[in-house]
């Protein structure tokens, strides 16, 4: 008899799939579009410059193409070197870079690059002209080459740390200036605590457990358990809802967020602890959202929250296909 499969099995085999991938070929697929932007910018810096630097009888169309093709060079080695780094956050050196400075870890991206960026422009030199390079290319050209390119992957690669620190919505946000005026939105909000929180401080520290917490953020499994000696139980309560978004602050500015579903979300992670539940999503969540592959929705539960009149419908969801009751 033939296997049928449902679409929940497709799409969780391939979600797997898709992690399965190496994180630098994750990555690059997600900003596929942005490369294309950088590589459109470096052709019309490549002309910009043979134009302005080059002696008249060098600018013709084979030597525009020329250029076009050095800053195209340029500009994927730049892009290498980032990939580089953005696919080793879970390997032993993005766990040494994160350890440093932030300047630290800036510059020492900025020396990589420029590494690379002189070496891809001497050898796209060599490619790309039959006469042998001259010193005035080597004292003149080279520096001036290299010194664009690497400005212009400083510049990127601050984008890149910004939208690392804060989110690219976040940073996309300000920018646009989206929120600077209060907008009402449809959100899912989560909130997530550390069960034993004060016990789990007192067994490790406050430093090591700030450093779970961070590694938490990147490995959530048995590297943790390795690592730490124990293996955190989080709880963590889930809402969907209406939710009034805007700028806030003048020294410091930040998108804050308001609303019923802000708090709903917060009593729901408070109960989650009550109750001894892993996780508490609220019936409006799941009305909004497909359960994803592996999970099971508990029974239904009607609870009164703190601070509300009304009570909210909840159901716990777990990791097993078994409905327990959540009520304490």
């Amino acid at each position: 008899m033939a296997k049928t499969e449902t679409s929940d099995t497709v799409a969780h085999r391939a979600r797997n799939a898709a992690a399965a991938r190496p994180a630098i070929l994750r990555y690059a697929g997600r900003h596929v579009g942005f490369l294309a932007g950088l590589l459109i910018v470096a052709v019309a810096i490549g002309v910009a410059y043979r134009y302005l630097f080059d002696p008249l009888e060098e600018r013709t169309l084979p030597y525009y193409i020329r250029s076009c093709i050095h800053a195209m060079g340029l500009t994927f080695a730049g892009w290498a070197v980032h990939l580089a780094f953005a696919s080793v956050p879970r390997s032993r050196l993005g766990s040494v870079l994160r350890r440093l400075p932030l300047s630290v870890e800036f510059v020492i991206k900025a020396l990589a690059m420029t590494a690379a960026l002189a070496t891809v422009a001497t050898g796209l030199e060599f490619v790309l002209y039959p006469f042998p390079l001259s010193r005035r290319w080597l004292a003149d050209e080279l520096p001036l080459i290299v010194g664009i390119g690497f400005s212009a992957s400083l510049f990127v690669g601050a984008i890149f740390e910004f939208r690392r620190m804060i989110g690219g919505r976040v940073l996309g946000s300000f920018l646009l200036g989206t929120y600077h005026r209060p907008r009402r939105e449809q959100r899912i909000v989560m909130f997530l605590d550390i069960a034993d929180s004060t016990a789990l401080a007192e067994q490790l520290g406050e430093v090591r457990v700030h450093d779970l917490i961070t590694r938490f953020f990147f490995d959530i499994d048995e590297s943790i358990a390795r690592e730490f000696g124990v293996v955190p139980r989080f709880r963590a309560g889930i809402h969907a809802g209406p939710v009034v978004v805007g700028e806030c602050g003048v020294a410091k500015r930040q998108i804050a967020y308001y609303g019923d579903t802000m708090n709903v979300a917060s009593r729901l992670c408070e109960h989650s602890k009550a109750a001894g539940e892993i996780l508490v999503a609220s019936a409006d969540m799941l009305r909004s959202a497909a359960v994803p592959h592996g999970l099971s929705v508990g029974r239904h539960a009607s609870l009164m929250l703190r601070g509300r009149r009304t009570p909210i419908e909840a159901y716990a969801v777990h990791l097993l296909r078994t409905a327990v009751s959540m009520t304490p």
